[in-house]
């Protein structure tokens, strides 16, 4: 049976064109394309074609029919998705709560944290107080703050001198600084007191800088302008610091920091490491230039935090774009500069106003500067020389390195690779800055170049705050040495060559004997007790303790040696032991030969009873008058806290080696030990000293001294002399003053 479009009605035509094998009158419909249910349900090709791929997916078993157990498992597929997709929108709704909560748990310990380092807090009138203490209020002032000198004059209120910390004071082309250390007020008149013992004394119209001994070292007359420059900036004028500025102790100018003078803020979190290792205490330092913009305690944190301890700061200013440096200041008040390291979060140091700069998470590292050269030292003095090097003399010293060196420990004090300025627009002219920390240290300059190492002749008494010549206008010191010069190590602490026997020594079992006569001085003293021992090698031959006045007032030491065979011919060494009353370093003191034979011979005689031996040395293990080629003999006299000194040692030195030292000055008590007593003579102090110098050299300029208390005090002395050999220019009438 078949049917074709056009047996239709016109009506039906248009339902029954989807099902037509064509679109014309004699198309025959297919009766398989019509949506008729039979029992294995509803074709899948009596859907539209634009349906039929959607319904394929209800056909599970693919015979082209949906049948109705297929059409109701689809329902329940249907429902099933729509519970569990209103299970996934409840889980997601829970997620999302839990992650707001865990948020907000975050946002309150961080906020805890700051907050809780704050040190001030504002309260609700604008007040800055301490934090936890309402009732104090806190420290207001300024870090810095430089006026005139001459404005102090009219002050009247005494908080405003009592905050004066510094002077910085311009005489001519000398510039000078003093930590004042008190004031005294007067009606037209202001007295400054300074730490170098000077007093600077102001009047409306003029101050004066006075010394300690009361002579005025240089007095200034009031300028019609007044210069008012920052110390820190660049310095001059006359000008007076109050308060702390952060060139001395910014650990001190803290106190003065007012936040709420500024603006903007711009917080930081900061790891702060020292040497390279992380500080876990300590109070971290942001500034703009010379002020302090922000400071906060380094603090522990929680445990998920990138470093354990951090500093959270604020950071204070009025413009953004201002340059930011840090400083840490330790528990104990040393300070350190800091760099930004590329280890943490980076920054350029510029402030942004509102801005924050690293987290707990990523921390800003910030990272201590290698320390400059001389920062361990606090004082410096400035020497501009004019250098005059060797034999025909050379003034044009143009290249090389001047150098200062101490003579206490033999450390580099300062140095400079160029002259400062020409002489004439021809001779070179030298400056050096020469660090320190104790007054009067004795330094020693040096100039390096190809042709070695030069000691000049000068010594230099290191004087803080000073200036030894000048430069604008150009007024050196003359400096000179004739040659190059062999730098010497620093002394060493050498053990005693030999342990003390007991005595006596029993000669029996020795084949062989001699004698010996002595007299023995050490540290140009003679002694008069104490124990004398013959050696071979470290072997004791013989030895005495018995040191006694002979008929012609000398000391004596009579000592019997033994030897074997074997101990013909060998050197013998003699080594002496003092008692502490007469000589407290006199330890297994060395004393060699220096007449005659020194080899052992039986039945020889060192020295006899009309001519003992003489044997001398020092005590200090670092000195040694064999090696010396040349000696001289000198008188000198020491003055300390107005009194000529009677006891105690002096040593003499050429840079840091040792050419000399005497046990204690030659006083009646000693003499008349001695059995040489000396009239009273006017002008003869009560305690002098008489000593040998030796040397390498019979010329050798620059000889310093430094004097020994009894209870071990070594003093820097004034003066220098010139060491000449056999030279006796030094005598009772006109002896070498080295007095302080």
């Amino acid at each position: 049976m078949s049917m074709k479009l056009g047996d239709l009605p016109a009506d039906m035509k248009k339902s029954f064109r989807p099902y037509a094998l064509g679109d014309h009158d004699d198309a025959e419909i297919d009766l398989k394309k019509l949506p008729v249910c039979t029992d294995k349900g509803m074709p899948v090709l009596a859907y539209p074609e634009s349906s039929r791929e959607k319904m394929k997916a209800f056909d599970a078993n693919g015979d082209g029919y949906v049948e109705m157990y297929e059409l109701e498992r689809a329902a329940e597929l249907y429902s099933e998705s729509k519970n569990t997709s209103k299970r996934l929108m409840q889980l997601v709704a829970m997620l999302l709560a839990i992650i707001a909560v865990l948020t907000g748990v975050i946002a309150g310990c961080t906020y805890a944290i700051v907050d809780g380092a704050k040190e001030t807090k504002v309260s609700g009138n604008g007040e800055l107080h301490v934090a936890n203490k309402p009732d104090v209020v806190a420290t207001t002032g300024v870090a810095e703050k430089t006026e005139d000198i001459f404005d102090f004059v009219t002050k009247n209120e005494p908080v405003d001198l009592a905050a004066v910390k510094s002077l910085t004071l311009v005489t001519g082309t000398t510039t000078r600084q003093y930590t004042i250390t008190g004031h005294e007020k007067k009606i037209g008149e202001l007295s400054f007191f300074t730490a170098t013992g000077h007093k600077v004394v102001v009047t409306p119209n003029e101050y004066s800088i006075v010394n300690s001994n009361g002579s005025t070292l240089a007095t200034v007359t009031k300028a019609t302008s007044r210069r008012r420059r920052s110390l820190l900036a660049g310095g001059g004028g006359n000008t007076v610091t109050t308060g702390v500025s952060t060139g001395g102790s910014a650990a001190a100018a803290l106190k003065l920091f007012i936040p709420s003078k500024f603006q903007s803020t711009h917080t930081s979190t900061s790891a702060v490491f020292v040497n390279g290792v992380l500080q876990t205490s300590g109070t971290l330092v942001a500034m703009a230039g010379t002020e302090i913009r922000g400071y906060r305690s380094i603090q522990a944190v929680p445990p998920f935090a990138a470093h354990p301890y951090l500093a959270l700061m604020t950071i204070y200013a009025d413009t953004a774009g201002e340059t930011l440096s840090f400083k840490f200041i330790e528990e104990s008040g040393t300070e350190h500069d800091l760099e930004i390291s590329s280890d943490g979060v980076a920054w350029d140091g510029k402030f942004k106003t509102n801005d924050s700069t690293g987290n707990i998470v990523k921390p800003l590292v910030l990272k201590s500067k290698p320390p400059a050269p001389f920062d361990q030292y606090s004082k410096k003095m400035t020497l501009v020389a004019f250098l005059a090097l060797g034999l025909p003399v050379d003034y044009r010293i143009m290249e090389g390195k001047f150098s200062a060196y101490s003579l206490e420990d033999g450390t580099l004090r300062g140095e400079s690779t160029e002259p400062k300025t020409m002489w004439f627009g021809f001779y070179p002219i030298w400056s050096i800055e020469i660090h320190g920390n104790t007054d009067r240290e004795m330094i020693e300059l040096r100039f390096e170049n190809a042709d070695g190492t030069w000691i000049l002749n000068e010594r230099e008494v290191f004087r803080p705050d000073t200036m030894m010549g000048t430069l604008n206008p150009v007024n050196p010191m003359w400096r000179a040495v004739t040659s190059p010069t062999v730098i010497l190590p620093p002394p060493a602490d050498i053990a005693p060559a030999v342990p003390k026997p007991t005595l006596p020594i029993n000669q029996a079992p020795f084949k062989n004997s001699a004698t010996a006569v002595l007299t023995i001085k050490i540290d140009g003293m003679d002694m008069i007790d104490g124990t004398i021992v013959a050696y071979d090698g470290t072997t004791p031959l013989g030895g005495s303790d018995n040191i006694r006045k002979d008929p012609f007032g000398r000391h004596v030491a009579l000592v019997s040696i033994g030897g074997h065979d074997s101990t013909v011919g060998k050197k013998i060494t003699f080594y002496f032991w003092g008692n502490p009353e007469s000589c407290t370093e006199c330890n297994a003191v060395k004393l060699p030969i220096m007449q005659g034979s020194s080899t052992f011979t039986p039945n020889g005689e060192y020295g006899k009873a009309s001519a003992p031996l003489p044997l001398m040395s020092s005590s200090d293990p670092n000195f040694s008058t064999e090696t010396y080629d040349f000696s001289m003999s000198l008188y000198a006299k020491v003055k300390i806290d107005g009194s000529y000194v009677t006891t105690g040692k002096l040593t003499a030195y050429n840079g840091n080696q040792i050419v000399g030292v005497i046990a204690r000055p030659s006083n009646p008590e000693y003499r008349t030990a001695i059995g040489r007593p000396l009239p009273p003579i006017p002008g003869i102090p009560e305690g002098f000293f008489l000593f040998m110098i030796y040397n390498d050299s019979n010329y050798v300029p620059g000889i310093t001294f430094k004097y020994t208390k009894p209870d071990g005090t070594v003093i820097d002395l004034n003066g220098s002399i010139t060491f000449t050999a056999n030279s006796m220019s030094y005598d009772l009438d006109n002896m070498v003053d080295l007095s302080i």
